[in-house]
């Protein structure tokens, strides 16, 4: 197995290195089209196995681990993608010097979780509770993981896509077992995912193996400064962002029953469907922008991608609007046919929400994360609020609105800051040129080919 991934990986560094960001973004696209199928079929496998109830101990179980594992590494997964961009030669201490930040981070963290799981899920059962405390373990397996970050800023999107369709593809046969077991609760499910998420780090070592020795790297003092300063500037974004899209849920484990979250959770598992080639987009744009040589051609990039993503995004949001009320009853059971408004409203926001992560790619590419956070912040705030005022009264409804307006003033401010930073108009920004027309012939044209080849 091991061998044939790496055939696979040498084939398409190949491939990218002869074709560049038309090959890249349509390899990401392509793993982030198998990212969603896979997430619609186990967020559709978890609502029939649950039910709202059981779903929304699962999500109460897993909210605040994730988040943790996601908001204790400091930025530094994005840090790794910008100074390895820069400096390929030393991807391996700077992979070495990752994990020995990362070390003593992931041990604070969880001992904070620990700590405050029972407030911050006073709603729930006593065992959900404990299981949310076992859960915490993914927070060091997150941060080892962290370092594939690593192959994305090499521009090896081969190997990293491989890295990140592994534990999607594992969560997948293990809920086809458990339910061919009959045996389906949230406790089980979520120690089965603990355990799986323990398999992709021997995968990580043996991509990573491609471009370097791990065993003969030593720690880089030199990019300790540079990768705390990068990675602590892109979390005073990432926070507020991580908050703009998690609080609804956050909130609600905190607040409301099970069933609430259930239904909920599936609304929101619908609404990210929309992103497979906006995300794409961003994963390519980010260290493309930051590889440009000269700072006219990375504003070049970085306004072409934003173009050609606005149209996708538009494109794809609204007919997702569209089928949102047949979907969610076919992809979760009828038992989820109360979730339906709120999956309709919280779809828009997507829209609103790829374009936000859109926007930031380009600004971190270009060297200023703290766009990021001047947006999520403000955002934040408005969430908040309107989370206080809504979410008592119209429960799920009123997180799917303070949610799209929260999203919807973030997009407003990035925008002023791409413009600033860009010198560009709204016009150069937004709507499709002629050369992006281009663009998407080629792309269009490897698709075929890759989809032929296969």
């Amino acid at each position: 197995m091991m061998k044939l991934l790496k055939n696979l990986q040498g084939q398409g560094l190949r491939l990218a290195e002869a074709s560049g960001f038309g090959t890249n973004l349509v390899i990401t696209v392509a793993t982030n089209l198998l990212l969603v199928f896979s997430s619609v079929l186990t967020g559709s496998l978890a609502a029939r196995l649950l039910g709202p109830h059981g779903r929304g101990e699962l999500a109460a179980i897993q909210i605040w681990p994730l988040f943790l594992a996601t908001l204790g590494a400091v930025g530094l997964p994005q840090a790794m993608v910008y100074f390895v961009g820069k400096r390929p030669a030393r991807v391996m201490r700077a992979v070495i010097t990752n994990w020995l930040l990362l070390l003593p981070l992931s041990i604070l963290w969880a001992g904070v979780g620990y700590w405050l799981m029972p407030s911050l899920l006073k709603s729930q059962s006593s065992v959900v509770v404990a299981e949310a405390r076992l859960f915490l373990l993914i927070i060091p397996l997150a941060f080892f993981n962290s370092a594939h970050s690593a192959l994305q800023g090499l521009s090896d999107f081969v190997g990293w896509n491989l890295f990140r369709i592994s534990k999607p593809l594992l969560y997948l046969v293990l809920l086809i077992g458990v339910g061919l077991t009959g045996s389906a609760s949230a406790t089980l499910i979520a120690r089965l995912f603990l355990l799986i998420s323990a398999i992709p780090p021997f995968l990580l070592v043996g991509l990573l193996s491609r471009h370097g020795s791990l065993r003969r790297a030593a720690p880089d003092v030199g990019l300790v400064k540079p990768l705390l300063r990068y990675g602590i500037q892109t979390t005073l974004g990432t926070m507020p962002q991580m908050l703009n899209s998690r609080l609804d849920q956050l909130l609600m484990a905190a607040l409301l029953p099970p069933g609430q979250l259930g239904l909920y959770t599936a609304a929101v598992s619908w609404s990210m469907g929309l992103g497979p080639i906006v995300s794409a987009l961003g994963q390519v744009t980010f260290p493309r922008v930051a590889s440009a040589k000269e700072e006219a051609e990375a504003r070049q990039r970085f306004a072409q991608s934003l173009r050609l993503g606005t149209m996708m995004t538009v494109s794809i949001g609204l007919l997702m609007v569209a089928v949102t009320p047949v979907a969610v009853s076919i992809l979760f059971g009828s038992h989820f046919t109360p979730a339906i408004p709120t999956a309709v409203v919280l779809t828009i926001a997507a829209v609103v929400w790829y374009l936000n992560q859109l926007l930031e790619a380009g600004l971190r590419g270009l060297g200023v994360p703290v766009a990021t956070a001047w947006g999520e912040g403000v955002g934040l705030i408005v969430t908040g609020a309107l989370l206080y005022v809504l979410l008592p009264r119209y429960q799920i409804m009123g997180a799917a609105i303070a949610s799209l307006v929260a999203y919807g003033t973030t997009l407003v401010i990035l925008i002023r800051f791409a413009s600033g930073q860009t010198r560009l108009s709204l016009r150069d920004l937004f709507l499709l040129q002629p050369g992006d027309w281009e663009r998407l012939r080629h792309i269009w044209k490897r698709m075929r080919t890759e989809a032929t080849a296969d």
